[in-house]
């Protein structure tokens, strides 16, 4: 009865470790699909953005607003540019300022504080050109890409291991 408990119980352990393999595979697969999901989402915002400079020159007007440009001038009542008070009658609390920025004029700040956001309102923040904004997105979808990789060596490596528990697990069998 010894041999045949050991048997078992050396069988319960592979078959645990094989599980264990499957679970390890399928976290893998669930980060590569997020992180696919992330590198398309940044070539998409590259490929606006190049879209984007491409077009300035044709459309007469512009998508977004230049960085010298007060936004929402008229509701100003008769001020010259925004303050953090005439922002906050208005919106309430920084983040529904931001949010606002976001949704209306897709602009994002790094740190979305009550300075920034009045200056992105005052058109006097420190917005990057297009140009920069391309760079860090390409440098972006490279990172992930390489990242990518690196989650697919894992699968691989993974699916390695799990085809020698297969086979020593048969053998035991």
């Amino acid at each position: 009865m010894g041999k045949l408990t050991k048997s078992l119980k050396a069988v319960t352990q592979k078959l645990d470790d094989v599980q264990h393999g499957i679970n390890q595979m399928q976290t893998l697969g669930e980060e590569l699909g997020k992180n696919t999901f992330r590198v398309a989402e940044a070539a998409l915002k590259t490929g606006y953005a190049y879209a984007k400079a491409e077009t300035e020159e044709v459309f007469s007007h512009p998508l977004l607003p230049s960085a010298s440009t007060i936004l929402d001038k008229d509701q100003l009542n008769g001020a010259e540019f925004w303050t953090e008070a005439t922002l906050k009658d208005r919106f309430g609390s920084c983040a529904k300022t931001y949010q606002y920025l976001k949704k209306t004029y897709n602009i994002k700040l790094n740190s979305p504080s009550w300075r920034n956001v009045v200056a992105a309102f005052n058109g006097t923040g420190d917005e990057l050109p297009i140009e920069e904004r391309v760079t860090q997105l390409e440098q972006k979808v490279v990172q992930q890409a390489q990242y990518i990789v690196s989650l697919e060596q894992k699968i691989d490596e993974m699916r390695l291991q799990l085809q020698q528990l297969t086979i020593a697990l048969s053998k035991v069998l």
